[in-house]
């Protein structure tokens, strides 16, 4: 797994995702106008580093969460 710099953003990216977040409900949160750019500037990154996950992989649209939920693996 990737790993990356824990700023500001990407901490609040973590705590935010608690509960299934979408992308566009993380880019608001951030003050980022564009899912895109969030997704590639943040949202991505945490993925690749397996520290969120998609609630569904193979749905596009499907929510994230923070990967040290207590139900991860539920």
């Amino acid at each position: 797994m990737a790993e990356i710099a824990m700023d500001d953003e990407n901490c609040a990216v973590l705590e935010f995702c608690r509960e299934p977040e979408t992308r566009e409900e993380i880019s608001q949160m951030l003050g980022i106008k564009t899912a895109a750019y969030a997704m590639s500037k943040y949202i991505s990154p945490l993925l690749l580093s397996g520290k969120i996950r998609m609630t569904n992989p193979d749905k596009r649209d499907a929510s994230i969460r923070n990967t040290n939920h207590h139900d991860l693996y539920a």
